[in-house]
């Protein structure tokens, strides 16, 4: 089982949505009571976002729940955030905004509490779209920015199709600030 998340992970990462969503299927097909219960929800966390990147939001949605619940009884807070944060994805693509800032909301305060830096950098990632999303365009570049300045701090990469998504609703800010000159590096959002 973890043989085929990690290569349908690397598939995905890769940009090849139908192998990821092919091999974290048949992963799903495996008896979960057969493999320790982290790999079992690593799996099905892995499923849901394959269905999210094949734009199948329900199935993803209901993988997802489940995978929550099942970190929930396991305690795992790792896992809450992360299944957190990708529902929080999953209702602002699905234009469900309140519910998305719920999840997101929900997952940051796991990771503050528990420490998880990546799990706080992702949620900047998804606030900002929530705000492009609204059209708070001012917002959404300052959260950015504060994004970036955090991968760059903690010397991680951009997912490439990640900086892809951003640009979209950046090109319909009325003032193309962002499109036309690069991002905008609001001193509140600078490295300090």
């Amino acid at each position: 089982m973890l043989a085929l998340y990690t290569q349908s992970a690397a598939a995905g990462y890769g940009g090849d949505v139908q192998m990821d969503l092919s091999g974290m299927r048949q992963a799903r097909d495996i008896d979960m009571a057969a493999v320790p219960s982290q790999i079992a929800r690593r799996c099905i966390y892995g499923l849901a976002i394959a269905l999210y990147e094949a734009s199948e939001l329900d199935a993803a949605l209901r993988h997802g729940h489940r995978g929550l619940e099942l970190a929930r009884h396991a305690v795992d807070e790792k896992d809450q955030a992360d299944l957190l944060r990708l529902l929080a994805e999953i209702h602002r693509d699905a234009g469900r905004h309140h519910e998305a800032r719920e999840q997101l909301r929900a997952a940051t305060e796991l990771a503050m509490r528990t420490g998880i830096q990546i799990a706080l950098i992702d949620g900047l990632d998804i606030a900002g779209s929530l705000c492009a999303a609204g059209r708070c365009w001012d917002d959404a570049v300052c959260i950015w920015a504060a994004h970036a300045a955090c991968l760059r701090a903690h010397r991680l990469i951009d997912v490439p199709h990640d900086a892809r998504r951003r640009e979209e609703p950046l090109a319909q800010d009325p003032g193309r600030s962002w499109a036309t000159s690069g991002p905008r590096q609001p001193r509140s959002a600078a490295p300090r």
